[in-house]
């Protein structure tokens, strides 16, 4: 009887040395699940999707909060969670599946470290940055691997195709997403100014040292005298997926409902990366593959709650971008931003807007909720141009 019960003990110890490495508690397969149990436990009817209506920046009322919000806590707040007094006003809506990532062998000798290793117990979130029908289509996807031990912070990659977005093209596997992007103009400009602009020199670079600085059991990376780690400059996303969803939407369908098609065991990404971007001869390296281990779902934790921190363009070194810090719109005295913030409080006289806020065709990009909500959506309009 004793032997028998040493016995169990000693699996149940073998079993949790298997779990995690750190002896801190709390593993990283325990902290995606509690994640996705969220995001279950908040996830839309089938016919109920939310529409963009008085979520997004497109609202008078929400860019004027936005305008006030401090971006600072976008880069400092190590948390999986919305900093106290954010909201979602950029990609506020989007969905969500676990992942995994495969690092390539080959990639090894590149000597990446932290969750460049490989990370199996991820997720990706993937939205577009505001309503398709007044900004164009503008696919981005953020991704967070967890870690073990309490108290240890996740590790994400923020990445966009172009802050001006893809225009009509509604397939939002048509490019390559990257974390450092070229100057935007547009749309994407007043993204840029009003995210990045107040809280780093660079508008349009994420750095991905956050994703190196630990391994998934929460380690310091191994083998370097001062335990440094190494990331990519440049990471670059390479679409895998194909049929239908990857390619345009039919009309009146909503971008979650094709995200949808999306299944478990799904390779959505080849990750490659450079490290200087300064070389154009330089050849790209393989690192590995996301894939999902989860289908897709869309819910409110996700679109609310669930937050991926970014990093400054500064820790790699950035080139500032002159864009930053200049007027928001136009010269017309719509609004002013600087790093401090808000210059001038002139929120609602947004003429400068007019040039984008003419609607697309609407029946490419209505979806199950917006389409309820056309009316409300024009009276929308009419506020910001009048």
């Amino acid at each position: 009887m004793k032997l028998a019960f040493f016995y169990f003990m000693w699996l149940a110890a073998a079993f949790h040395s298997a779990e995690t490495s750190n002896d801190d508690g709390i593993t990283r397969q325990a902290k995606l699940a509690a994640v996705m149990d969220k995001l279950r436990a908040g996830a839309y009817e089938p016919e109920k999707l939310p529409g963009y209506a008085g979520r997004d920046i497109m609202s008078p009322w929400n860019l004027f909060k936005f305008g006030l919000e401090d971006m600072k806590a976008t880069f400092d707040s190590a948390q999986d969670e919305m900093p106290v007094g954010h909201e979602k006003y950029i990609h506020p809506l989007g969905v969500v599946a676990s992942m995994r990532f495969d690092a390539d062998p080959s990639a090894a000798s590149l000597g990446y470290t932290g969750l460049f290793e490989g990370a199996d117990s991820c997720l990706a979130r993937l939205s577009l940055a505001s309503n398709p029908r007044f900004a164009g289509y503008i696919p981005g996807a953020a991704i967070k691997c967890f870690r073990d031990g309490e108290g240890i912070a996740s590790g994400n990659l923020i990445t966009i195709f172009s802050l001006s977005g893809q225009g009509n093209d509604t397939n939002f596997f048509a490019h390559e997403f990257t974390n450092i992007i070229g100057s935007p103009t547009g749309f994407g400009k007043i993204i840029a100014n009003l995210i990045f602009g107040r809280a780093s020199k660079c508008a349009s670079w994420v750095s991905n040292k956050g994703f190196a600085a630990l391994d998934q059991q929460g380690q310091v990376p191994k083998g370097a005298a001062d335990s440094t780690p190494k990331w990519p400059v440049q990471i670059f996303l390479v679409p895998l997926v194909d049929g239908a969803v990857s390619s345009a939407m039919e009309a009146g369908m909503d971008f979650r409902d094709r995200l949808k098609e999306i299944k478990t065991g799904t390779a959505l990404w080849r990750v490659e990366a450079i490290d200087n971007r300064q070389n154009a001869t330089e050849k790209r390296h393989v690192l590995g593959t996301f894939t999902t281990t989860s289908d897709v779902l869309a819910s409110d934790y996700g679109d609310r709650t669930l937050f991926f921190q970014h990093v400054r363009g500064e820790e790699d070194g950035c080139v500032g971008d002159s864009t930053v810090g200049a007027s928001m719109v136009s010269a017309s005295g719509v609004m002013m931003v600087a790093r401090g913030g808000l210059k001038a409080p002139c929120p609602f006289h947004l003429a400068g807007l007019t040039s984008l806020m003419n609607p697309k065709d609407e029946s490419s990009f209505l979806g199950n909720a917006d389409k309820k909500k056309t009316k409300e959506s024009h009276n929308d309009v009419k506020l910001l141009v009048e």
